[in-house]
């Protein structure tokens, strides 16, 4: 799956793509919430706010991970080339690598999910 993350003032919008082109998800949040189109074919099993967790971790200062995480089941490792981990109990359970900016994109793999979202950024001269 190819996630496409827009953000517009106050609002951030995910859409998620099949490696084909094909819309599977859209989900929208703003200051009314969050809403979400899912594709029929994605099947019951897709969170999609789950997705949208993924990528508040993959994005967000460690400090504030940190902080939001301290007294919890949870915890997260920030290594210097940029990994992280999100882990509870002892088991991770989202493993985030590399940068949006590089050719090959960031990539959040959700183990117990079995899913993994690879972001990139988008130029003015991309399509």
């Amino acid at each position: 799956m190819v996630a496409l993350l827009a953000r517009e003032g106050s609002t951030v919008t995910l859409a998620a793509l099949s490696p084909l082109g094909q819309r599977l998800m859209k989900l929208t949040w703003d200051r009314q919430g969050v809403q979400c189109q899912v594709d029929p074919s994605v099947g019951a099993g897709f969170d999609a706010q789950q997705a949208l967790r993924d990528l508040v971790f993959a994005s967000w200062p460690p400090e504030a991970l940190r902080a939001a995480l301290v007294g919890g089941p949870w915890s997260a490792a920030f290594d210097p080339d940029g990994r992280r981990t999100l882990s509870c109990g002892g088991r991770i359970r989202l493993s985030v690598s590399g940068r949006t900016d590089s050719p090959q994109g960031q990539v959040l793999r959700h183990l117990p999910e079995g899913y993994s979202i690879t972001v990139k950024e988008l130029n003015d001269h991309d399509e």
